[in-house]
Formats: structure tokens, sequence, C-alpha cells
């Protein structure tokens, strides 16, 4: 499958920081083609630096199935209606982030592939790292009305692990946004999350 599945394991309850206002929030369509240039650059530096044959092979499938994905063509592309366009919206009309944050981009599988997205707010911003789970349900993103704190200690390594040797049984793309922005964008197929990242309790199969 293009992502996988991930079970949030956290406990206690906590209210995420909210923002008064979002003057210094890029706009909706520079996010999404800012954030989409910078996970085809992590394909495109996986590709051209992977060794395997076989590896190689699966990050050019990957890349094909990402702009199908996105439906789009060009790297700079707009397609307001993909389900990542869409989340930049839900995520600038919540206002339930910090400027620094990570958002986890992660599918369950089943009869029904269920879409989620995941943001994160790290550790030294806040006391611990807090999680808000986000679904895509019926044409629209729907957040989790329980924002909770995470077993983890983000503190992310995000050079892939050879194939085999993560802990990430399907797809994970891992996004850095910093002051707001887009920093990395770090896509890594099944079984190439490092163990270091922070995410070993929160990436399992459910």
């Amino acid at each position: 499958m293009y992502f996988t599945r991930m079970l949030i394991l956290c406990s206690f309850l906590y209210s995420f920081p909210i923002l008064k206002g979002n003057e210094t929030f890029p706009g909706i369509k520079t996010t999404f083609v800012g954030w989409n240039k910078a996970t085809l650059t992590s394909l495109r530096t996986n590709i051209r630096l992977s060794k395997d044959i076989a590896e190689k092979r699966i990050y050019q499938n990957r890349l094909l199935a990402f702009k199908a994905y996105l439906s789009i063509k060009a790297d700079n592309g707009v397609n307001s209606k993909s389900v990542r366009y869409q989340f930049v919206e839900k995520l600038k009309s919540d206002k339930l982030y910090e400027k620094d944050f990570l958002v986890i981009e992660a599918n369950r599988s089943g009869e029904v592939i269920e879409l989620r997205s995941f943001v994160v707010t790290p550790s030294g911003k806040i006391p611990v790292p807090v999680m808000q789970a986000y679904v895509y349900v019926k044409g629209c993103w729907r957040r989790d009305a329980t924002p909770r704190r995470i077993n983890a200690d983000l503190k992310l390594d995000l050079t892939a692990s050879k194939l085999g040797s993560g802990i990430n049984p399907g797809d994970v793309i891992v996004t850095e946004f910093e002051n707001y922005s887009i920093k990395t964008s770090n896509y890594f197929i099944y079984w190439t999350l490092p163990v270091n990242t922070g995410l070993k309790n929160t990436l399992l199969n459910d």
C-alpha cells in the first residue's frame, strides 16, 4: 500500500496551543506546492542514492504514485481537490499548531483505506510531545476531538535506514514545519524509518 498503518499509543489529555491568528502562515497554495516539492525532492534523492536496484525501483514507483495521488503533473501543480491541499486548508482553519510542528502522513489499510494525518508538537516547545489525529471522511478532513500526549521523544534522525531494518511496516511521510513553512518532507518506504526517530512506539500495525 502507498502509505502505512499507524496506531497512536498515548495517555492523558492535553489542550493544543491555539494560534491567535494566521498572519504569518503562508498561503494555502504556497504551502501545498512547497510541501509537494519537498516530498518529491526526498523521493528523487532516495532514487539517486539507492544502491540496491529493487529499492531504487520501489522509489521510482512511489514517485509516480505520489503524483497520481495528488493528481498533479508538474511539481508546482495545484489541485485544490487533493486530500493534501484540503488538509492544509483544515490546518489553517483549525489553528491547532504552533509555528514549529511535524505532520506524519499515514494510511490505515483494510477493506477500505482510511486516510490519516497526524500533527505533532515536539517536546521542547511544550513539556511533552502532543499528537492530534485527522481522518479523511466523506470528502473532508475531520479532527479527532482529543489531542493526546504520545510516548515518544521526537529527536528525529531523518536518514533512511537500510531497507528491512526500519520500524515502519508501510510507507510514511514525515514533514517538518519551521516558522510555519516547510523545512523538510521525508518519504520513507516500508521498513526504512530509523529506530531512533522516537516514533517506534507510535508506528505499529493495528
